[in-house]
């Protein structure tokens, strides 16, 4: 995983005259669609190079794409999202990444001010969030502060699943060339399945850690049960196939209605300024593809209507809000796991 080539694609956007709003509870693209976007499913595996993080440091991670069991076939999502929660849900770190040729990567940092505790890597596509949260990818991570004695507080919610590690995961065996380095030589490895006839690793993802520091148990995780007949799709947002997207609604300020054939202009501001214009639809709803851009941007949003009569321009939020679907786990480090959590913490200070 190398962090010099990830990419944030983050977009910080300021809403003149407007608001905020959640997902709707009903539908908002046509109806007769539903059935075809319900059988298009997407799913993700993310690994992260670790599980045992000091604050200050990056979690840095490989995803995959995938429809079931299969590497995703034709056209897939090209935005993954991903964010650092803590126990009770709320979201300390986020960011969205490229994904090329169903696989991405990148880093998300540990803020400064993270209590020790139990966190969740969380990562999905926009199209995803149609589906319930309980498909979403989740990755626990445990993450101690040196600078602080205060830890997380987990509050028990009975009745929620639990996230269990998936077993059955193949052993891979490592041969090495030499037994011992020095910094800037060459390292020459080979990887073999201990069991089977395949010899060619495909999809790999290769971490250098101190032992102790990634649980291989829980490489991969599910959740123990989902709900009954509860209903897991909504048809709320398109597939981003090109990249970021902006989408939302303008309404009426007055009568709270949706507005037809209204302009709306977006304007990114910095380095790299781009102007974009769409027009609110039938009901109300707009669209866009922002241009491929990387880091933190603003960008002003302002509808246009020429009667006078005001409007406003609702965005949906872009990172989903639904809280954790499952009990979070109880954080409590083993003696060698406080040892090594000592180590990380002051490899952290030195660097």
């Amino acid at each position: 995983m190398n962090r010099r080539t990830t990419y944030a694609l983050l977009l910080i956007v300021l809403i003149l005259g407007s608001l905020f709003r959640d997902v709707q509870a009903q539908s908002k693209y046509d109806s007769a669609y539903n059935e075809i976007a319900r059988s298009y499913h997407e799913n993700l595996v993310v690994f992260t190079d670790r599980t045992l993080y000091s604050v200050n440091e990056p979690i840095q991670f490989s995803a995959l794409l995938q429809s079931g069991k299969q590497p995703f076939q034709g056209l897939g999502s090209k935005v993954l999202y991903v964010e650092l929660l803590n126990s009770s849900g709320t979201a300390v770190a986020k960011a969205k990444f490229p994904i090329k040729e169903n696989r991405s990567r990148g880093y998300l940092s540990v803020p400064s001010n993270s209590l020790s505790g139990t966190y969740y890597l969380r990562s999905y596509t926009r199209w995803m969030r149609n589906f319930s949260s309980l498909d979403f990818s989740y990755t626990p991570i445990r993450v101690v502060n040196p600078y602080s004695s205060d830890v997380l507080n987990d509050s028990p919610s009975p009745g929620k699943n639990t996230l269990l590690a998936l077993g059955g995961l193949r052993r891979v065996s490592l041969v090495l060339s030499s037994p011992v380095y020095n910094a800037g030589d060459r390292i020459e490895l080979e990887l073999s399945l201990d069991s089977g006839s395949i010899k060619q690793i495909e999809l790999g993802c290769l971490s250098v850690v101190p032992p102790g520091s990634l649980d291989t148990t829980g490489v991969r995780n599910r959740l123990d049960s989902k709900v009954e007949g509860e209903e897991t799709f909504h048809f709320n947002f398109l597939p981003e196939l090109k990249g970021t997207s902006i989408t939302g609604v303008v309404l009426g300020l007055d009568d709270q209605k949706p507005k037809v054939d209204i302009p709306i202009h977006f304007s990114i501001m910095g380095e790299q300024p781009a102007y974009i214009v769409s027009r609110s639809d039938q009901g109300g709803a707009f669209a866009i593809n922002t241009p491929l851009r990387t880091g933190n941007m603003e960008m002003f949003v302002v509808p246009e209507y020429g009667s006078g009569n005001p409007v406003e321009v609702r965005i949906d939020n872009d990172f989903s809000s639904e809280p954790l679907p499952f009990q979070p786990e109880s954080f409590i480090l083993s003696q060698e796991q406080q040892v090594l959590a000592s180590r990380i913490a002051l490899q952290m200070q030195l660097k």
